[in-house]
């Protein structure tokens, strides 16, 4: 039970700056999400090591959060205290081996900034929607690189309140996860050391001018999305891998679509092919677009918000198209249903 009072004392104690009913929604990527009771914001990583102290000590639930850019709350009042990085933005370079992050940079940020100064690990990064600690939570990777690429150790505050070094061999990252999806919730990151190592400031500036452009043109930018809704990079593979029509049905679009494209329209054959499996996914499934909440024009892996919908709706769509097809690849983003 969270105990509003004394809450209200530790935030006053600490000096934090804070938000009281904060509508989750304005923050959201997805425009959808409840209204928390207090979304608390540390402006310094010994005020986030205090706060998760004093609220442990008080025996209160939290949650951390960077940019919500793969959570999903449900509707209705949180009494839970979100507590958000966003303060925490800083990075330094530690001479030309080293760059330490904190916890609530911005990834993109992070990434283009290395890139340009011409080290290898970071390019196919830029342009990721998440902080740094939200990507080494669900092992971030797109274009080539990967988050855990060139981490040496992540610092975070345990369930005791107590900091703790994690070596990146400790950290168990596989596709899409890392030991924090096994800790306890209350295991908070705080900031991340990477090694550095130079590269090909040309060979890397065209990798990365190649991941904007792809974004731009294959990922949805126009509508209050939360990215990847399945952890998979082919979600038309999965789904064939359990669905032996459907799979006889990648085929004959593949063989008109990539094939024939190749005598028709050569230049924009696999722009054409994403729509194709997009609108022959969607019919399959009979799973079209309801009034408020659908798919992306883009991808089938990727729901929008068409306007006006709330965490529910977004969450009732998202259960019917796990059901009806029934891959076995778990969610990419993370549906916070539970919370009190």
């Amino acid at each position: 039970m969270v105990d509003v009072e004394s809450i209200e004392s530790l935030i006053e104690q600490l000096g934090m700056g804070h938000r009281r009913n904060f509508a989750l929604n304005r923050k959201s990527p997805i425009k959808a999400g409840g209204t928390c009771d207090f979304f608390l914001e540390p402006n310094s990583r010994e005020q986030l090591v205090d706060l998760v102290k004093g609220l442990s000590r008080l025996g209160s639930d939290y949650m951390v959060v960077g940019f919500l850019s793969n959570l999903l709350f449900r509707d209705g009042r949180i009494r839970t205290p979100i507590i958000s990085t966003g303060k925490l933005k800083g990075f330094r370079l530690e001479g030309a081996e080293r760059v330490h992050a904190e916890a609530g940079c911005s990834l993109s940020f992070f990434a283009k900034e290395l890139t340009q100064k011409g080290f290898e690990g970071f390019s196919g990064l830029t342009g990721f929607p998440a902080t740094i600690g939200g990507a080494i939570y669900m092992n971030a990777s797109c274009y080539g690189n990967a988050i855990s690429e060139c981490l040496e150790y992540v610092e975070c505050i345990d369930q005791e309140g107590d900091l703790r070094l994690f070596k990146k061999e400790e950290l168990g990252f596989e596709w899409r996860h890392s030991i924090f999806h096994d800790l306890p919730k209350n295991y908070v990151i705080v900031s991340a050391t990477f090694t550095l190592k130079s590269g090909d400031l040309a060979g890397l500036s065209n990798a990365m001018e190649y991941s904007k452009n792809h974004r731009l043109e294959y990922q949805e930018h126009g509508l209050p999305n939360l990215g990847s809704i399945f952890a998979t990079d082919n979600i038309y593979r999965e789904i064939s891998r359990v669905n032996l029509k459907y799979k006889v049905g990648v085929f004959l679009v593949r063989v008109v679509v990539l094939w024939g494209g190749w005598i028709f329209f050569p230049s924009t054959r696999t722009k054409v092919w994403a729509a194709a499996m997009n609108r022959f996914t969607q019919g399959f499934f009979s799973l079209a677009s309801k009034e408020r909440v659908g798919f992306s024009k883009h991808t089938f892996n990727c729901v929008v918000n068409l306007g006006g919908g709330c965490a529910t709706d977004i969450i009732n769509f998202i259960e019917n198209v796990k059901r009806k097809i029934r891959v076995l690849v778990p969610l990419e983003i993370e549906i916070i249903d539970k919370i009190e």
